[in-house]
Order: C-alpha cells, then sequence, then structure tokens
C-alpha cells in the first residue's frame, strides 16, 4: 500500500477526533464554523485579487447594462461566496441557475449568479468547468428598478450569513421580497426561527435535493413549503469504462467518520496492492478523471452523494453506509450500502474482494446503475424546476412556463 493510503487514514483519524468533539458543543461548532469561512473567503479575496478574478471599477454600470432592464420587473437572484472554490453544492445551485436562466428569459423575467453582501466580488469559479458570471450582490442593489420583484435563492448553510446578518441591506431595498432556500443537505436544515426571521423580508419557499427528505416533515421543520428538485447528475453525462479499463485504485471522500481511519487500515491489510486517494486539492476535472479510473469509491458523508453516484455513473462500484436521512428504502438492499455504520468492517473489505474479478464487478456495477439511471433523469430535473417558478414565481403574464417534460409530475409538499 502507498504512502498515500497512511497519510490519509492519519489525517483521517485527526479529523475524527476535532470534530467529533466540536460536534458536541453546538455552540463552539458555530464560531469555528464561522472562523473557517471567514478565513476561506478572505484567503480567496487574495487570490481573486492577485489573479484578477475580481469585479472592480464600474460593476454597478456593467450589471445594469447587461443584466437589469428599467422595462424588467422580475429578477431571480442566486447568492454564492466568494470564494473561488468547487464543491457539489456549489456545481449544482450553478446548474439550477443555468437552467433558470434558459426557463425563464424567454418570459419577464432575468436571471443573475450574484456574490454574496461582504464577499469578495469573484468574477467566475475556476476550478471548473461553468459558464456563470458572477455579479457583487450590492451593485444589484443599486440598480435594479424600484417596485422589482426579487426571489434570491440561497444554500441552506449560508442563510444566517448571506440574508440574516444582511437584514438592513434588504429591506432598505424597494422591492418585493421571496425566499427560496436550496437545502442540499437535511443535515444543514435552518431552524424554524430563522425561517419566521426570513418572512419578515418575504415569501420563503425551499427547495429540496434528496427524495429521502422531500415529505412533509422537512415542510413542518421549516414552517414554509418544500418543493422536490433533485440534482442534475444523470449518466448520459459521463465517460464510462469497465472492470477491464479499471486501475487498482480505491477513491474516499474527505468526510470525517468514526471508523474511517480502522477502515482504512483494514483495507492497507487485506488490498495491499490497491492504492487509496482522497479526494482533495483537485479540480473538478481531476476529480473526475480519478473517479475513471479507480475501481471503487467509499464515501464517508452523506451517503447518496456524488461520491456515491458519479462514481457509478463512470462505471464503477460505489459504497456507502445505509442512512434513511438521504437514502430512499429501495437501496438498503443495492450490494455496496452497508445497513449498518457498525457492521464488521471485514464485510466491506470482503465485498471488495470477491467483486474483484471482470464477470461480478462488471454485474454489480450494472445492477447499481441501473437503480441510479430510474433516479436521476434530466428530463424530470427540468420539470421539477419548471413547476416550482410555475407554482411560486409564475409569470406576471399568467402564462404557462413551457414544459420540459410534460409527462412528469414534480413532488411538492405544502406545509
Amino acid at each position: 500500500m502507498r504512502l498515500a493510503t497512511s497519510l490519509s487514514a492519519l489525517r483521517s483519524a485527526v479529523d475524527s477526533v476535532l470534530r467529533t468533539s466540536i460536534n458536541r458543543h453546538p455552540a463552539v461548532k458555530a464560531a469555528v464554523l464561522r472562523l473557517i469561512n471567514g478565513w476561506r473567503r478572505w484567503q480567496s479575496g487574495v487570490a481573486a485579487a492577485k489573479s484578477g478574478n475580481v469585479h472592480t471599477g464600474h460593476s454597478a454600470q456593467e450589471v445594469a447594462e447587461r443584466f437589469v432592464l428599467p422595462s424588467c420587473k422580475r429578477y431571480v437572484v442566486f447568492l454564492l461566496a466568494g470564494s473561488d472554490t468547487v464543491s457539489g453544492g456549489v456545481i449544482s445551485i450553478l446548474s439550477i441557475a443555468q437552467e433558470s436562466k434558459k426557463l425563464l428569459e424567454g418570459q419577464d423575467a432575468r436571471v443573475l449568479v450574484c456574490t454574496a453582501l461582504g464577499d469578495a466580488p469573484l468574477r467566475q469559479y475556476t476550478m471548473f468547468d461553468n459558464e456563470a458570471e458572477l455579479f457583487p450582490f450590492e451593485e444589484f442593489l443599486r440598480v435594479v428598478p424600484a417596485g422589482s420583484s426579487v426571489l434570491v435563492q440561497v444554500a441552506e448553510c449560508e442563510i444566517r450569513h448571506m440574508i440574516l446578518s444582511r437584514f438592513d441591506a434588504f429591506r432598505c431595498a424597494n422591492v418585493t421580497w421571496s425566499i427560496n432556500i436550496l437545502l442540499q443537505n437535511i443535515k444543514l436544515i435552518p431552524s424554524s426561527a430563522d425561517v419566521e426571521r426570513m418572512k419578515r423580508l418575504g415569501p420563503v419557499t425551499a427547495t429540496v435535493s434528496h427524495a429521502a427528505y422531500a415529505n412533509q416533515g422537512t415542510a413542518a421543520r421549516l414552517g414554509c413549503q418544500v418543493h422536490f428538485l433533485s440534482t442534475l447528475v444523470c449518466p448520459e453525462a459521463y465517460e464510462r469504462t469497465t472492470f477491464r479499463d479499471k486501475e487498482k485504485l480505491i477513491v474516499v471522500s474527505p468526510d470525517a467518520h468514526p471508523l474511517k481511519y480502522a477502515m482504512l487500515q483494514l483495507v492497507a491489510e487485506r488490498l495491499p496492492d490497491h492504492e487509496v486517494v482522497e479526494i482533495r486539492n483537485m479540480t473538478y476535472q481531476q476529480y473526475k478523471e480519478t473517479i475513471l479510473r479507480a475501481k471503487f469509491s467509499f464515501t464517508f458523508g452523506e451517503g447518496l452523494d456524488n461520491y456515491f453516484v458519479e462514481t457509478v455513473f463512470s462505471g464503477g462500484i460505489g459504497m456507502a453506509f445505509y442512512n434513511d436521512q438521504f437514502f430512499t428504502p429501495d437501496y438498503r438492499e443495492l450490494p455496496g450500502v452497508f445497513s449498518k455504520p457498525g457492521e464488521n468492517l471485514n464485510v466491506i473489505t470482503g465485498f471488495m474482494a470477491a467483486v474483484d474479478n471482470a464477470e461480478t464487478y462488471d454485474k454489480i456495477a450494472a445492477t447499481q446503475r441501473s437503480l441510479l439511471a430510474k433516479k436521476y433523469v434530466r428530463a424530470e430535473y427540468l420539470e421539477n424546476i419548471r413547476t416550482f417558478y410555475e407554482r411560486f414565481f409564475p409569470p406576471t403574464d399568467c402564462s404557462t412556463l413551457r414544459s420540459a417534460h410534460p409527462s412528469t409530475i414534480a413532488t411538492s409538499v405544502s406545509k
């Protein structure tokens, strides 16, 4: 086993101890997260300034000329951090923004992606391929026509930083606000108290990424209506290889987990000819190239996340511990999904050893792909976006937004 495995295991052990200790104290955890996010934003701002990846000069004029029309009184704004990083959450939000633009700009609305108030005025994200142009939200506020209706969409983990801590700036703008929470991780769900505070600005809704929590329970916890979007992760978007072209490579997510260190140690003993790579400090393209080569991936995070799904769509075998927060029950018996986090780790390494032949491996990979391909369908995802706007931000002329896939009905949950 290469040195990378030992270093990855050591880092995971330290992460697990620190995060377990912090998680026991919510106030400490919140303070640590604020410090980390502030430090990342500061670092990103310095790096962006050095590289020229910032807006300077006539930002408000640029926004006005390119995106704000005196005759347009409806805007959809996606707020993102001014940090030039790559994450599944940012990629997902930019996908929603791109499809929203295609859908709405033929109607009577404009769609913008903005860096949050107080963040570095980043021009674009450079760690993955995307077409998004970012503008400072403060510049948008200076030029948005009075009396406009503005729908702000923001990730669940950024509610306090991007909305609640900037409450006065929102209230001073002469526009009608509505807010949509992009709930991508149920573990990060905002409190109902925070949602009630946001309702002082205007109506609040939430869109969710996983079917497992697109339900009445989530609506009740938030105190607002919930709409299922899913994510744009579909099999046709990925290059796929079979066992014959895979390398002796096991990819693991960077998430902390109490069993991570023990599992990596056992992998080193049972599969000494395999390299273990933890996904860190990669561009998105480098990550995709890595999972295309890898035989296996194991996610220690959500479970049903991109480390799992994208590996499967790349022809590999994804592995995770089952949980009912992100997985629906039909994943429970899927090969590679292990029912209990405390399950004997020998079962997991035994599974990898047992499928390490072309016939068994390709059969398991096909089984996983078959189930996931039914769950992640591009046409359904686009239809879910369309029905969200039709219900919560409809055209002013009462026309119906064009359907991406008429036969598909999105799941919506009312409080």
